[in-house]
């Protein structure tokens, strides 16, 4: 393929959604919906309608549990309001309920983006049986938080934290007991391939004798700590390959990954 070619290629437009999901409809087939159409018809259609079968459900149910976490996109700071309720017909129900700008995340500016959603949509604080967060001392402080702000609008108001990060404690914790650092390892794994292309090149040719199937390391990202497990895994798919190529570098290799790598061996 000449590089023409593929330029023309690259630049080829992709072909519309709907007629593309349903290639079967002739009607879907004649409609022409890009992304400035398709973000009108979401925001001043499906957006507007979705809120309101949230609002209806809500007023009419007796209690609800609210949860958000910040999201970071760039430099702004965005905050989801989620509900989680009970219904007899369709039955446990998570829905989202706002989605918006807010720069502060402190006690004050959390619970307030709470109680300033609830008004909005007019619903009564009253409601809210459980406020779901993370486990920092901005939601969750005994002295001044989101939940003990939210507390003094509502007494009975339960607090669930992340449970998710009580095992990621427990977890840490348990390989303080190791002789190694699992994270270091695999975080320098990756950063020893990832800045050259000619290691990875290597690299396949140590996967290739092994009778194995040549795939990318995963990159771990620690505030991403649920990579980790992927990252381990595909380590381990190819830790034969791994521990040969290393082993060729000899005085070459990297004091840190010979330490962790080798360790036995070091012992002895």
């Amino acid at each position: 393929m000449s590089d023409s070619e593929e330029q023309n290629i690259t630049h080829t437009p992709p072909k519309k959604l709907l007629p593309k999901i349903f290639s079967d409809s002739n009607i879907a087939s004649k409609i022409s919906c890009g992304r400035t159409k398709a973000e009108a018809i979401v925001q001043n259609l499906l957006g507007p309608k979705a809120e309101e079968i949230i609002v209806n459900a809500l007023q009419n149910i007796s209690y609800f549990s609210v949860a958000t976490d910040t999201s970071n996109k760039g430099n702004r700071k965005m905050y989801p309001i989620v509900v989680q309720y009970f219904c007899l017909q369709t039955g446990c129900q998570i829905k989202l309920l706002d989605f918006f700008e807010q720069a502060c995340e402190t006690a004050d500016g959390i619970s307030n983006s709470v109680l300033s959603t609830l008004e909005k949509y007019n619903i009564n604080m009253s409601k809210v049986s459980a406020f779901s967060a993370d486990n920092t001392n901005s939601n969750f402080g005994c002295r001044r938080s989101a939940f003990t702000l939210l507390q003094s609008h509502n007494k009975n108001i339960f607090k669930s934290g992340c449970f998710s990060h009580v095992v990621l404690n427990t977890f840490r914790k348990a390989l303080d007991g190791l002789d190694f650092d699992v994270e270091t390892l695999v975080l320098k794994i990756y950063a020893h391939f990832s800045v050259s292309a000619s290691r990875r090149e290597d690299l396949k040719e140590f996967v290739l004798y092994a009778e194995l199937e040549c795939q990318e390391l995963v990159k771990h990202c620690p505030t991403r700590w649920l990579s980790i497990g992927p990252a381990v895994q595909k380590i381990l798919k190819f830790y034969p390959a791994l521990i040969s190529y290393f082993i060729s570098l000899g005085e070459d290799c990297p004091n840190q990954l010979t330490k962790l790598l080798f360790f036995e061996e070091d012992d002895k």
